[in-house]
């Protein structure tokens, strides 16, 4: 038989029986039916879901669902193509194809080359690959394999059946079938899912709920997890799988088996928890064995600090500090609110200090003969515990010689020699002089030494005042403690000089103290109303000048000079747009030892 060049031999190139490698990154689609034991007694039937007949009409049909009986997916014409399709989904390509098939071809005539189709996809342009092939023999031949697999080269589509090269008809010996009667297409998916997971911020209590993110663009998420410390709190499948007959990814009977996007609400009862931090793990992973995790962590808070306990540190003499640790107390970010109470001289029959709610404490006259306590609060979002510390031991008091508690400085000849510094902290600065406002104490240390540096231990030392505008007068002195070394704190009150003597060495400090006042502003159709009072002191007979100042943009102007009573209070009336505030400047005057100070704005 003579053929033109054209008309050529499509030889089936080897197929290997040993399936594709399995690895991460991919999934199989069975279709018709499963692989092992098709056409057998353990005959599985599948759908073929995803193939299409793209060309040729009946009797090429889907006969899947007659099982053994049928013919599979089924293709045949004399003389126009019919073939089936499918299309990769999206983000994946098709690697293999694994089927069990029966084909006949007809005997070839002139002009006319019947063929078995299967061809792989890419980009419109198809390529074809085992087990195709074209037939010009003249007698009429039938063949087929159980397990024929063939490489696709990543294609994005693949179609199987017959037709008719060249002119055709091609009927000698009867028309050319294809009998496709198991199917597995092994997708390509190299794209990870994505995860999210979004939790509440700051402390947690009760029940919360957790949204989680769960995404995919190629097969589908086929399980995300949530999990906290490692304890999984959900998870589970979310398509269905068939056993595997080529390699060992999943099998599925769905194109897209799995959905696209698989958010959840997790609940979580946090007091099945400890109070702390805890790690939470969510994890989502799709069909094709391809993962991404998302981790956070919450705060627990659900129940009060445990209790510590609390020590005292300083000596406990007039003048001097008592100061309060809390240790061993546990919980999430733990503040601390102290308090001090004064008991009797056996620790019991304790009141509280008024005013004395600072970590220390100092000592004042009337703590002599009793013990001083600290009770410390302790709180979280979970809730507060109260510890109280041991009683110190009992307070001594100084005496009451007109030196401010100790005797009287010998006279200059036999007076004692000794270097004192003195300065008052701020924060971590030592400073002679410095300003603050009412109400403000300030800690004043200090050390004693011989001339030879070393220290005075257990020696008192004089202290003076001077308010600003009167004449010195002695206070409560302070004596050092057994390493030489001075604490006290300044009273509140007005601006002043503090002096610190011992023998023929002192030393001056300065405070001063700005003025401030309680400010009111009340609003009432165009009426604004001003009232107050000065804190701090007495105030002169004559009463003190004010400004009554209010702010546009960046600048102050005074608005009007007001002046207080001989109690401090001042008030004003006018009319001020609501957006304006106001505010009240007290400038250092002369019978009023304050620096000047501003109260507001309002």
């Amino acid at each position: 038989m003579k053929k033109p060049l054209i008309a050529i031999l499509i030889a089936a190139a080897a197929l290997a029986a040993a399936p594709p490698p399995a690895h991460a990154g991919s999934y199989v689609l069975v279709g018709c039916a499963d692989l092992d034991g098709a056409l057998g007694p353990g005959h599985v039937v599948r759908p073929a879901d995803g193939w299409f007949l793209e060309q040729g009409v009946y009797p090429s049909r889907d006969d899947c669902p007659a099982g053994r009986a049928g013919n599979g997916i089924f293709a045949t014409s004399a003389t126009k193509p019919n073939l089936f399709r499918l299309n990769a989904p999206a983000a994946t390509s098709i690697s293999h194809l694994v089927t069990s098939y029966r084909a006949h071809l007809s005997g070839a005539e002139e002009w006319a080359v019947p063929t078995l189709v299967v061809e792989a996809g890419h980009g419109g342009s198809w390529e074809l690959i085992p087990p195709a092939r074209g037939y010009i023999g003249g007698t009429p031949i039938a063949f087929g394999r159980d397990r024929a697999s063939t490489d696709a080269h990543d294609a994005d589509a693949l179609r199987i059946g017959v037709r008719c090269d060249l002119q055709g008809p091609c009927a000698k010996g009867g028309q050319p079938a294809g009998r496709f009667r198991a199917l597995a297409v092994v997708f390509r998916d190299d794209h990870a899912p994505r995860a999210s997971l979004a939790v509440p911020g700051g402390h947690v209590q009760g029940t919360i709920e957790l949204p989680l993110g769960a995404t995919d663009e190629g097969g589908g998420v086929f399980v995300r997890t949530l999990s906290v410390d490692g304890r999984r709190l959900v998870g589970g499948a979310l398509c269905a799988t068939v056993p595997a007959s080529v390699g060992t990814q999943r099998h599925v009977v769905r194109r897209l088996p799995c959905p696209l996007a698989a958010p959840a609400r997790v609940r979580l009862d946090t007091r099945t928890l400890a109070d702390g931090r805890h790690s939470l793990l969510a994890r989502v992973e799709d069909v094709a064995r391809n993962a991404r995790t998302a981790d956070a962590a919450i705060v627990v808070d659900n129940r009060p600090p445990r209790a510590g306990t609390v020590g005292l540190t300083g000596e406990a003499e007039i003048s001097e500090a008592l100061t309060a640790t809390p240790s061993g107390f546990d919980g999430q970010d733990v503040t601390y609110r102290y308090r001090w109470q004064r008991c009797d001289a056996g620790g019991g029959h304790c009141s509280e200090i008024g005013g004395a709610v600072s970590q220390t404490y100092a000592l004042r006259p009337g703590d002599a003969g009793h013990r001083v306590r600290a009770v410390v609060g302790a709180s979280d979002k979970g809730g507060s515990v109260q510890v109280a510390s041991a009683p110190s031991e009992i307070v001594t008091g100084p005496g009451t010689g007109p030196s401010g508690g100790f005797s009287a400085a010998p006279p200059p000849a036999v007076a004692p020699q000794g270097r004192l510094t003195a300065w008052l902290e701020r924060g971590r600065r030592r400073v002679r002089s410095t300003t603050v406002s009412w109400p403000t104490r300030v800690r004043i240390r200090g050390r004693l030494t011989d001339r030879a540096g070393r220290p005075l231990a257990r020696t008192p030392v004089r202290m003076l005042e001077r308010i600003d505008g009167r004449r010195w007068r002695p206070i409560t002195g302070v004596r050092t403690r057994r390493d030489g070394r001075v604490t006290t704190f300044t009273k509140i009150g007005p601006s002043r000089h503090v002096r610190l003597v011992y023998g023929r060495a002192s030393v001056k400090l300065r405070l001063r103290v700005r003025a401030t006042a309680r400010l009111r502003v009340r609003r009432a159709g165009g009426t604004t109303l001003v009232t107050g009072r000065l804190l701090g002191g007495r105030v002169p007979i004559a009463g003190i000048r004010l400004r009554l100042q209010s702010r546009r943009g960046a600048t102050w102007s005074t608005r009007a000079i007001l002046r207080t009573d001989a109690l401090g209070r001042f008030s004003a009336t006018g009319s001020a747009p609501a957006g304006v505030r106001l505010r009240i400047t007290i400038p250092a005057q002369r019978g009023y030892p304050f620096a000047r100070g501003v109260a507001g704005p309002r």
